[in-house]
């Protein structure tokens, strides 16, 4: 727990120093994409055990702050969540995270970028009959073009993010949630 709190800290003191060191690329925004969520659930009766892989399709979307270090560097945090709900359960994820990227100028309006990302997941798989829920470090990259209209950059973009949760269900099952991998849309505003 102490990791985790060390982490959103950094997170929020990422984002808050990189508006103060820039001049003017300070931004805001919104994400949406179409996670897939890897898993592995182990189910124990008795002396058995039985190990499945699965993964999840879901709907994630979130917000983002930072700053244009220079034109080439940018620093920001994200809050992001991806929901699935089945019958019988629902599985969510909220990521809270400090990204850097750097933005290779092709002297061109459309960039390619590539970067990092650090800071905390928190999983949480809910079913009619019990809720489980955890937080876990994550870590990953990220790439894709950005492209910049004035006062906006449209970023079309792939995240992976290693997420490692497990989350206890009563000595019966186990459930990991291990990854994330994530194609998506983000729309910012810079002031």
């Amino acid at each position: 727990m102490k990791k985790l709190l060390a982490v959103a800290a950094m997170t929020i003191a990422a984002t808050s120093a990189s508006s103060v060191m820039a001049d003017n690329g300070m931004f805001v925004g919104a994400e949406f994409g179409k996670a897939k969520i890897d898993g592995e659930t182990t189910l124990t009766f008795g002396s058995q055990t039985k190990i499945t892989s699965d993964y999840e399709k879901a709907n994630q979307y979130g917000i983002r702050v930072g700053s244009y270090i220079n034109d080439s560097i940018r620093i920001y945090g994200n809050l992001n969540q991806a929901q699935k709900d089945e019958d019988g359960g629902k599985l969510t994820t909220r990521q809270l995270t400090a990204s850097a990227d750097y933005v290779l100028d092709t002297g061109y309006p459309v960039k390619p970028f590539i970067g990092a990302t650090l800071g905390a997941n928190w999983a949480e798989i809910k079913t009619d009959y019990t809720s489980e829920s955890n937080w876990a470090l994550a870590y990953g990259a990220q790439a894709g073009v950005v492209g910049q209209f004035g006062q906006f950059d449209v970023e079309l973009g792939y995240r992976y993010l290693k997420l490692d949760n497990k989350l206890d269900f009563s000595n019966i099952s186990e459930v990991k949630v291990k990854d994330s991998k994530t194609p998506y849309l983000a729309v910012s505003y810079k002031f």
